[in-house]
């Protein structure tokens, strides 16, 4: 895909009074708002911020609506000298990398061309702490998965619901308890890594390797412990993945699926299906575990709440895995079977929330996911408190 190419008219345009520079302009955004996690550059409006999950418009005296040129300038200095970038941009029509502005943090960024010009999004990491299961309160039963020694674990959840967050404190974990190697294949690195029992090696897509692929067979022969990859694009990462697994190496992942029903799909559907059944066979051998987790704003007071469902592998899940949740149960309901072994479904987690009154008790599943998912008889009713 060619660069985007604007009229003269159009190029010509940019913004009265002129903006300040990139760097000044992102330090006036995040000092505008507290909790500011995305700042957002569109053509043709003023900047916006996405505050406690909610997003709003940035409309200060002295900062207008971006015009197209505009949101070209700011694209060019978060890209500066990166020689990969810009050719990736132009042929692919989109972008990520990190960004570092000193004494404000590092951000994730995203650039895509739209009509003729850029729109950008920056995800903010203005924290170098790692965070911990304390700082993000995450459930317990997680720490299980620091203890592992081999197989595949899935945090799946959308952009912006925290499981990149959750991931960093499950490896810093990890790092803290652990001998060894551990190898981060990401795009783009998010958190930074140190040194502490564990070794931490960093590897960032199209700066230090040109693909997941490439990467994981790499990183296969140093050998590393553990693995994190930021995504699993294609089947052939996800072939390695499962290998890496099966060998003996423990292997974290994200994927931006909505839970665990739909993980176990989605990875199926890299296969044809006449391979099918082998896929999940491998899938339920190497199955550790999937983590779902969404953000829901909160009604108690300003923020939001993490909402988590927990897959652990057990005789259940890999049959029902391995045979088909058709010829078995659902993974829901087999989640619910597993609540002595500490695994818990949305369904459930969510009703516990708005009994405690930390979330909306008016507001549906559909209305609140985009999605809707049938009641279980056995949930009807049930309103426990939060933990």
């Amino acid at each position: 895909m060619p660069a985007p190419t604007l009229t003269e008219s159009s190029s010509s345009l940019t913004a009265t009074p002129p903006l300040p520079p990139t760097n000044d302009l992102i330090a006036l955004l995040l000092k505008s708002a507290d909790n500011v996690s995305d700042i957002f550059f569109s053509p043709m409006r003023a900047p916006q911020l996405r505050v406690n999950g909610r997003i709003v418009s940035a409309v200060f005296s002295n900062l207008p609506e971006l015009l197209p040129d505009d949101t070209r300038r700011i694209a060019g200095d978060l890209i500066g000298s990166r020689p990969n970038v810009q050719p990736r941009l132009d042929a692919e029509g989109s972008c990520d990398f990190s960004f570092f502005v000193p004494k404000l943090g590092r951000f994730r960024v995203n650039i895509f061309s739209q009509r003729g010009s850029y729109a950008i999004k920056l995800r903010v990491i203005p924290d170098p702490v790692l965070p911990t299961f304390e700082s993000l309160q995450l459930p317990a039963q997680l720490d299980r998965f620091v203890h592992l020694r081999s197989g595949l674990v899935i945090m799946s959840g959308p952009v912006g619901s925290g499981k990149s967050s959750t991931l960093a404190a499950i490896l810093g974990r990890v790092s803290e308890q652990k001998d060894g190697h551990i190898v981060t294949i990401e795009d783009p690195v998010e958190f930074q890594f140190r040194h502490r029992r564990a070794t931490i090696l960093q590897r960032e897509l199209y700066r230090d390797v040109p693909s997941f692929p490439m990467a994981l067979r790499s990183s296969l022969r140093h050998p590393p412990h553990v693995i994190f990859l930021s995504t699993i694009p294609d089947r052939e990462t996800l072939d390695l993945a499962l290998e890496a697994a099966d060998c003996g190496h423990l292997v974290f992942a994200a994927l931006h699926t909505p839970d665990a029903s739909r993980t176990v799909g989605h990875l199926l559907r890299f296969f044809s299906p006449a391979e099918e059944s082998v896929t999940r066979l491998r899938l339920a051998r190497s199955l550790r575990g999937i983590v779902s987790q969404r953000l829901l704003p909160r009604v108690d007071r300003p923020g939001q709440v993490a909402l988590f469902e927990i897959l652990f592998s057990t005789p259940r899940i890999r049959e029902c895995i391995g045979a088909g949740e058709q010829n078995v149960m659902s993974l829901t309901d087999a989640i619910r079977e597993g609540l002595a072994q500490h695994m818990q479904c949305f369904e459930d987690e969510l009703k516990k929330l708005q009994g405690a009154g930390i979330i909306a008790g008016d507001v549906g599943w559909e209305e609140l996911f985009g999605d809707s998912i049938p009641a279980h008889p056995k949930s009807a009713g049930h309103s426990e408190p939060a933990a």
